[in-house]
């Protein structure tokens, strides 16, 4: 878990496991595989030629000369399910909180039979919830929610 003030947005890169993370005073990279922090640079792509409001921002460090797609509060999204079956849903249950459920493959939230019952766990509740969804190689799952960001990944 990580502190990240004024979170505004996360994106993936396709190739790896390396998230963007940008806030409104700096941009950060974070291996997601390893937890580590790769990469910090001060101020915001406001000027850049790729405004954030496109919903792409411009990668720092091992990311430099990629254009990564952004999901944050201003709208976009991340992938919701990995190629082996796992899925994510946002759903609020009681407003203004948002809850995050982790569902297993061969399940579904919504569409049960009579004698199922629906198999999932909620992993995070939380009223401001930016952004949440899984790497494109479906290791790493994280959600952005108020001013923290939560790693989880599986080798």
């Amino acid at each position: 878990m990580f502190a990240v003030p004024q979170l505004e947005a996360i994106g993936f890169d396709r190739e790896s496991e390396l998230l963007l993370v940008v806030s409104r005073d700096s941009l950060g990279v974070i291996d997601c595989a390893s937890g580590e922090k790769i990469a910090r640079k001060g101020g915001t792509q406001r000027d850049s030629p790729r405004p954030q409001h496109l919903l792409q921002a411009r990668g720092i460090g091992p990311l430099e000369h990629v254009d990564v797609a952004i999901a944050g509060h201003k709208g976009g999204g991340l992938p919701r399910a990995t190629e082996d079956g796992w899925s994510l849903e946002l759903v609020t249950l009681e407003w203004p909180t948002q809850d995050v459920l982790l569902v297993p493959p061969g399940s579904a939230l919504f569409v049960c039979h009579e004698d199922d019952e629906a198999r999932f766990t909620r992993i995070e509740s939380d009223p401001e919830i930016h952004a949440c969804g899984f790497s494109f190689s479906g290791r790493s799952l994280v959600i952005a929610a108020g001013d923290d960001l939560t790693i989880y990944h599986r080798d």
